[in-house]
């Protein structure tokens, strides 16, 4: 018989943990850590904590030197209130990515009832089979491509699972699917559940202020949390991406002045710094606009530590590849064609109206990226000539 309550000790982040641990969700945060800093395991519990921030906010993606499941829904709760408190979309978005990548690690090791009470407890009807089944999708160029896999799944579940992934690989479309059921591999089905994990940390986002600060009165009374909080703030201020302060010239643009860059290349910037899943062509185009304008290798990284999947060493060579390769930033036409236009939406007159030129006594339409911040960068240094 699978013991369930076992299963949520070491995933807290499943639905059941409102049934198993209800009368820790019933307490008052205060009443939880006054708990927490007089139980016996405090120490650990305390190791969990600033291992899983000091490592989220260095960028590193180390898994958990240590398991103790009997304390992982304690560090669950602990976790959450520190980042309701802390309140920083950064911390939050980091934190998250780690936190899921040490459950993916975890659950790459479970077997298979155990994933399927997992895909069970949250409400997602997985099947698995004691043997082998092939599944062979034929592709339009009529090459046979088969994988060996154990788990189907409807398609509506596995919807349900990949609603927040933007990634193309995660659309239906790119799914072995046959009459409705989806053939998943075992690392492709956690890959989902990681990115339940990640938006269960993210929950703790909350932006209210007003009970933010009075909750931080009340909790910092536990002197031995207090301590915690500081000084992984002090940590943070230490240790957080900073850009370099550099020019506004012909080579680059630095990201303080990103207001200078259009429409298509703002959406993405922002969404890559609030940890949102990018889909492929969202991070090839903003990474070779970044290329072209000449920013720093470190903060092009810097940039995409947030993102959910964010991969240091695989990011770090995808960038050092684009800058030996010399992409450009796709163009106007081809930004549309993906959806990835948004001049309308932001009503940019540059975008929408175009530039005129002296030379051809008549407006252009931008038809490239580039374009726009070489007339935005014109337009400026006109103007600080004008007014000296």
């Amino acid at each position: 018989m699978i013991d369930i309550e076992h299963i949520v000790r070491k995933y807290p982040w499943l639905p059941s943990l409102k049934l198993y641990f209800q009368e820790f969700r019933e307490k008052s945060p205060f009443q939880f850590l006054s708990e927490i800093f007089s139980h016996p395991r405090k120490n650990l519990i305390k190791k969990q904590i600033s291992f899983i921030f000091y490592n989220a906010l260095e960028g590193k993606e180390q898994n958990l030197p240590f398991y103790d499941h009997s304390i992982n829904h304690l560090s669950f709760f602990f976790l959450k209130i520190m980042l309701y408190l802390i309140d920083e979309i950064e911390i939050t978005n980091r934190v998250a990515n780690l936190y899921s990548k040490i459950e993916y690690n975890k659950l790459l090791n479970e077997s298979s009832s155990n994933l399927y009470n997992i895909c069970k407890d949250l409400s997602v009807n997985l099947t698995f089979y004691s043997k082998n089944t092939k599944n062979e999708i034929i592709f339009k160029q009529n090459i046979s491509d088969g994988f060996t896999t154990i788990f189907k799944i409807y398609y509506t579940d596995y919807l349900k699972l990949a609603s927040n992934l933007r990634d193309d690989f995660r659309k239906l479309t790119n799914q072995q699917l046959s009459k409705g059921i989806v053939y998943i591999q075992k690392k492709n089905l956690i890959r989902l559940l990681q990115e339940k994990a990640r938006k269960r940390i993210l929950e703790s986002q909350s932006h209210d202020s007003d009970n933010i600060e009075s909750d931080k009165r009340e909790l910092f009374k536990i002197q031995e949390f207090k301590s915690v909080y500081e000084s992984i703030l002090e940590f943070w201020n230490k240790n957080k991406p900073t850009y370099k302060e550099q020019e506004f010239n012909d080579d680059y643009l630095d990201l303080k002045n990103s207001t200078y860059f259009p429409p298509c290349t703002n959406v993405i910037l922002q969404r890559a710094k609030k940890g949102h899943n990018l889909i492929h062509e969202e991070r090839l185009h903003l990474t070779w606009f970044l290329i072209a304008v000449k920013y720093d290798f470190e903060d092009i990284i810097n940039i995409f530590s947030s993102v959910a999947d964010f991969d240091r060493k695989r990011t770090e060579y995808q960038v050092n590849f684009a800058v030996k390769k010399g992409y450009s930033p796709y163009a106007c036409s081809k930004l549309k064609s993906l959806g990835l236009c948004y001049a309308s939406q932001y009503k940019d007159k540059l975008c929408n109206e175009g530039f005129y030129s002296k030379k051809e006594k008549r407006n252009k339409q931008i038809k490239h990226p580039l374009t726009y911040v070489k007339i935005v960068k014109y337009r400026i240094e006109r103007k600080n000539i004008h007014s000296k």
